[in-house]
């Protein structure tokens, strides 16, 4: 399997960091999935489809599991929403879940970049956060 890009890794965090709870980590890894899975599909699911970005979601599930195994008890419901269903996790700390949720991220930009590009899954990604004022550059906006 390739690895992540660098500039990828850094645009998950950057994603994972915008869209985490202020003032700490979230404590349910379930809803913090699920909350960055319903963003994304903002952007992506309108030009992929459902199915297509619902596809894209579970493989990127699966190919972070390599890393943290533990996502293995967490599955992504098909249908709107963006909700991630899952048995309880062993006791897993902030740092690790964050660590988890950027390779679940850092694996679905990466797919996106195999197949179509990273001009376009830039843009893409870029319209899951049309609603925000956009920031001071083009980076901080994605």
């Amino acid at each position: 399997m390739r690895p992540v890009s660098p500039e990828a890794r850094r645009l998950a965090e950057h994603i994972v960091a915008r869209e985490s709870t202020p003032g700490g980590p979230d404590l349910d890894f379930a809803l913090a999935l699920g909350r960055l899975v319903a963003r994304l599909s903002a952007g992506v699911e309108r030009q992929l489809g459902a199915r297509g970005f619902g596809l894209l979601v579970s493989r990127s599930l699966e190919l972070a599991k390599a890393k943290h195994p533990w996502l293995g008890h967490y599955q992504r419901l098909h249908g709107p929403g963006g909700e991630v269903s899952g048995e309880a996790p062993p006791e897993v700390g902030p740092a690790e879940a964050d660590a988890a949720l950027v390779e679940v991220v850092a694996r679905f930009v990466w797919l996106l970049e195999t197949f179509l590009g990273p001009d376009l899954t830039r843009r893409m990604l870029g319209e899951c956060w049309a609603d925000q004022q956009p920031e001071e550059t083009h980076h901080d906006r994605i």
